[in-house]
Parts: C-alpha cells; structure tokens; sequence
C-alpha cells in the first residue's frame, strides 16, 4: 500500500519497525521498499539501501526486480552511474524487459539518443517484448531528442512491436515534445489519435499536450484544450486548471486567470481541496492586479482553508493541518487496510502556509488602501510568519496609504524583533521613504547610510537619499553617492532613474556649490533614455531653474559640469517644452 501511494518516508519507518522487532526483510518486501521510494521521489534512500546489502544480502542484490528498482533511482540521480550499472548487471545476465526501460531513461537523461536506438535495436535482437511503459519510455526519449517525426510514427504504428494503442505510452510519448517544445505536434498527434483513429483519451493524455503547450507558451492553445476536453466529456482535473493557469499567468494574462479560476472554482471542490501555494500564490497574484477588492476576499478564504483556523509555528514552510480528500489517489481502499492504519495518525495531508502567502493578502490590502486591516493581518501573525518580508509588505500598505509615521514606526519596532541577519535592502529603502517623508531627516539619514555601506541603493532610495542629502546641504555626500551610483550603472548596466522629486528638489534649492560635482554628477547618472521618460514631465519652470543652475555653474567656471547639465536637460526637451521655455528670463542667458 505504501508503495503504491508513493510514501517513500513511511516505507522506511515501516521497514525500521520490523527491524526492531527482528523480523529480516526478504526479497520482496525490499522490492517494495525501493520502489516506495522511488515513488516517493526519494532515489537516494534506494541507493543507499542498496549500497547498504552489499555483502551480506547478495541474494538479494542479485535479484533483478531489486536491480530494475536500483536502476530507476540511478537513472534519475545519476544517468551516467544508471547505464554503467544497467552494462554489469546485463553481462550477469540479471536483466529483463523491464530493465530496459529504465535504461531508456537513463540514456535520455544523458541526452544519448544513439544508445537509445542502439538498446531498441538490442532488444528486438534479443527476442524481448515492449510493454506500454518500456514503449513509451522509448518514444519519450526520441522525442526528447528532437526525433519527433520517428516518434510520432512509432506511436501510430505501436500494434507493429505487440504494443496496442493505450493511454499510457500516448501521454509519455506527447509529453516527450516539452523539451523541444514541438507544442503543435503533440497537439496534432492528439487529435489525429481522438479524431480520426477513434481513441478514447484520458485527462492524462490530455495534460500532457497542456504542458508541452505550456512549456511553449501557447497559453491559447491551452485554453483550447479545455474546451476540447469538455466537448468530448473529459473531466478536466486540478493538474489541468494548474497548467493552464500558468501559461495564463506566465503571459501577463491576468484577466483569462481570474476567469478560469472564478469559473471552475468549484468544479467537483477540485480546486476547494487541491489548491496548493503555488498556484494560489499564482492565482493571488492575479487577482491583486485585476481586482485588489476581490483579492481580499479570496486570499483570506484560502488563508482560513490553508490554517485550519489554527497556524502552528516552524522553522520555513509551516506545515498545517488540513484534511485534503483526494490528495492521495491510491488510498482508495477501507478504512481497515493496513497502509491507512499505520499511516492513520502518523501523517495528515497538509497544505503548506507560509508568509509568501501571508505577504501577498497584505500586498492586496495596501492596493485596496486598507492599511488598518494590513496592520491587523500583519499583528495577528507570530514568528516566522511574521518576517521581514509580511513587515516590508504591511510598511509598504502604510506608505501607499500616505500613513509615513506609521510606516517608520512599524520598520524601527522590527529592527527590535527582526535578526538583524533578515533585513535586507527593500526594508531599508522603504524606512529611508517612510523616515524621509515624516521629516524625521536623522532617521532617514541611518537608512541611507545602511543602504550605502551595502550597496543597496536602488532607483527609489536614491531618489529619496538624493531629496534628504540636499536637503541637509551635504553636498559632497551627494556628490559621493551620484559618482558611486554612476559606477555601478557603468560596471553593471543598471539603470537609474532620477524621479520628478529629485529634480524639483535639486532645480529649486539657491544654495548650490557652484564648484562641486553634484550638479554634474545628478545629470551623469541620468542617461538619455531613462531621462528623457522622466523629464518630459518636469515643469518647464523647473528645467528652466535647472538651466539657471547651469549658468551659475558656467560663470563659476565649472564648464565640465555646466557641458553635463545642459546635456542632461537637452535630452529631455521636445519643441513644446523648448517654446514654453522661451517664456522664461533665465533662457536668455543659455545664448
């Protein structure tokens, strides 16, 4: 039961137990212990294991159920070990037809389609038969390799190696086409095979053609798909809904996301009981950009889904309990079976909360302007939930809402509960914004300096370091940042983008240096095309105080500078903005 349900770590307590009880596992139930966790995607438990046996169950290693189960944990950690393995034990002559589907895979893990048709040639030599797993494994992999066309033909003509048409090798087969994205053949092939040969195909067929579409970024061909699947009565499932909804989402096609989620929200509770964190952070995300009201709603339901009313506290990804029929497709059987009483209180099916969620119903609040429900989320929540990244977001919802004291207040109490190993340059700039804007000029200037020494200063808090240095008059401090900004942009190719703030602060301040070179290093860490987005803008009376700047500057005999400020306000002048410039006194003096 274990092993079919893929419970790797519950295998391996269960084998433990009988250990401590001295019972010694025969040939079998190590069989069953391996593919376990293979299933379980724990391969590195079966090398182990089987590692652990050398020299004093070689009756069991010598078994070739055990080496198949050996060989696919190899051919999915390492390919190359996979196929050395696969060579040894077939010199012993301790291999079947099964052992050749793992080493198809191994092979296309490598990449090597060579041995892939060298071990097909192999096998029909040797007499031995496909079956719909060895066959598909085979197809998958010339797929894999970019031999599509050979694929697609060994798919029609499968009943030619004893291998009737079935669901199984179709879906590897179609599959096969992601790594090249050939998303329009496998969706041909698919329809070939429903519609003119009058195969009845599964959802898991139909998956694997969304994926590939996926992989492609053919999110209309996904949302084809699902219309197909309906019109020739296919359930759609929840990996269906999930793929489709990242192609949407990878598209920036927010609204087709919102709408299939609204409309197959409670389709069979699929989406009710199987939503994990990825797809609801996907799906959040989503709703935040098309309808932040909205958002708010769905986010908390899923929150209450998630906790259960009652989050427990943890290191990471917070586990919390939350009952999940249908997670665990094989458990199927009466509550009696042996596999559901040993599991039965051993393990509950989980849904993963962690403060990525928490952050994203926060972020949704501040769109909606709701800073006191974002305070009220962000108070509710204990360590680690509550870390920098739900205070960055509830700072940022205060910010947004114009409520600057709060924001400050709320960054200063972290840094009393928050390692300081945690916070990070987003903090950092959003306490120099919020410090800034509340005039408390002593607070923002420790922010700066954190940003600074780090190397965190990015487009908004060198903006607002810029504002706060003039503003203090530190004028070589302001000249120090530009120039360092201005190296950076040159070693790294990061652009900055000095905001509509920056330039009226610095165009209306009398108080210039007239020898120092933050004028001229203001303008230097502008280039043309990042300037000239922000300075169309600018009040023509505001470039035109800039210009007066300039002149000051020439006359002072600071012509290198004086050359960059005129450089940097040409950029981002156009014939209207020159007309109006006309108007001004200060123009006269540019001639």
């Amino acid at each position: 039961g274990l092993e079919k349900a893929g419970e790797g770590e519950l295998a391996l307590r269960l084998h433990a137990h009988m250990q401590a009880q001295g019972l010694e596992a025969d040939t079998a139930t190590i069989v069953r212990l391996l593919e376990a966790l293979n299933k379980g995607r724990m391969p590195e438990r079966s090398l182990k294991i089987w590692s652990d046996l050398e020299g004093r169950r070689e009756d069991v290693r010598r078994n070739v159920n055990v080496t198949n189960a050996v060989l696919s944990a190899m051919a999915a950690v390492d390919p190359l070990a996979a196929v050395e393995f696969f060579h040894d034990m077939r010199d012993r002559d301790q291999v079947d037809d099964r052992s050749y589907t793992y080493a198809f895979t191994a092979y296309d893990n490598l990449g090597d389609i060579t041995g892939v048709q060298r071990l097909w040639e192999e096998m029909r030599v040797r007499g031995l038969t496909f079956d719909r797993v060895s066959y598909g494994s085979l197809l998958r992999a010339l797929a894999h390799a970019g031999e599509v066309k050979q694929a697609m033909e060994g798919l029609r003509h499968s009943e030619n190696v004893g291998v009737p048409l079935n669901n199984y090798t179709i879906a590897l087969t179609l599959i096969g086409c992601k790594r090249t994205r050939q998303w329009s053949t496998a969706l041909s092939m698919l329809r070939e095979l429903r519609d003119e040969r009058g195969l009845s195909l599964n959802v898991v067929c139909y998956n694997s053609v969304l994926t590939v579409c996926n992989a492609a970024g053919q999110w209309r061909a996904c949302l084809r798909l699902l219309e197909e699947m309906g019109e020739h009565q296919v359930e759609i499932d929840y990996t269906s809904l999930r793929v489709t909804l990242n192609a949407l989402a990878s598209a920036g096609r927010y609204n087709e996301v919102v709408s299939l989620y609204r409309r197959h929200e409670e389709l069979d509770g699929v989406l009710a009981r199987k939503l994990d964190t990825f797809a609801f952070r996907l799906i959040a995300n989503a709703f935040i950009k098309v309808d932040p009201v909205a958002a708010v709603s769905m986010i908390k339901k899923h929150v209450q889904r998630f906790s259960g009313g009652a989050v427990r506290s943890g290191a990471g990804d917070v586990p919390v309990g939350s009952s999940q029929p249908g997670r665990h497709q094989y458990h199927r059987s009466s509550a009696g079976s042996p596999a559901r009483q040993f599991r039965r209180g051993q393990e509950q099916s989980t849904a993963l909360v962690d403060s990525r969620l928490y952050k994203s119903l926060i972020t949704a609040l501040g769109h909606k302007g709701e800073w006191e429900q974002a305070v009220q989320v962000l108070q509710a929540l204990e360590p680690p939930l509550r870390d920098i990244s739900t205070i960055s977001a509830t700072a940022s919802a205060l910010l947004r809402s114009e409520q600057y004291s709060r924001a400050r207040d709320l960054l200063l109490e972290a840094e009393e509960t928050v390692p300081g190993a945690q916070f990070d340059g987003v903090a950092d700039s959003l306490g120099l914004q919020a410090a800034y804007m509340a005039e408390d000029y002593a607070q923002a200037g420790l922010y700066l300096d954190r940003l600074i020494q780090a190397g965190n200063h990015g487009n908004s808090s060198a903006n607002f370091g810029f504002c706060l240095l003039a503003k203090q008059g530190k004028w070589q401090e302001l000249s120090t940042l530009l120039l360092d900004i201005s190296r950076l942009q040159e070693e790294h190719g990061r652009r900055y983008i000095v905001s509509r703030t920056t330039l009226e602060t610095f165009a209306n301040l009398t108080s210039w240096t007239l020898d120092s070179e933050a004028p001229g290093g203001m303008v230097k860490s502008l280039n043309a095309e990042g300037s000239e987005g922000e300075m169309e803008h600018v009040e023509p009376a505001v470039l035109a105080n800039i210009m007066e700047t300039v002149c000051k500057m020439s006359e002072a005999g600071n012509l290198e500078n004086a050359t960059l400020g005129f450089a940097g306000t040409q950029s981002g002048m156009n014939s209207q903005t020159f007309a109006e410039l006309t108007k001004e006194k200060s123009v006269q003096q540019v001639g």
